[in-house]
């Protein structure tokens, strides 16, 4: 999976970094019959504001899957957003609870 994570209004030590793609493995093991798997991860910290703002965008055969999150500490957020995604991605899965639901 290819991360590539943004702050345009804050600078994010290596370890930040690093600890944002640690913890969005859990996509990538989710996703790990795909090939090609690309996650963008846009993190926002409005001027003045106390809140982080995370937007992730998904793409994977032909999905594209989008997640927004608001939290405080920028990890959490990013890990609100996260859940978002595995969501989505098991709902378009086979079999998955949404599927059944509809029969």
């Amino acid at each position: 999976m290819l991360i590539n994570v943004s702050s345009p209004n804050q600078d994010l030590s290596q370890q930040d970094v690093d600890a944002i793609q640690r913890d969005l493995e859990k996509i990538d093991r989710r996703l790990k019959d795909f090939d090609q798997v690309y996650l963008e991860v846009r993190l926002n910290d409005p001027a003045g504001a106390t809140v982080q703002k995370v937007t992730m965008e998904l793409e994977y055969g032909r999905n594209r899957l989008i997640a927004n999150a608001e939290d405080h500490d920028v990890h959490r957020a990013v890990r609100i957003a996260r859940e978002q995604l595995i969501r989505q991605i098991g709902d378009r899965g086979r079999g998955s609870h949404s599927d059944h639901a509809k029969r």
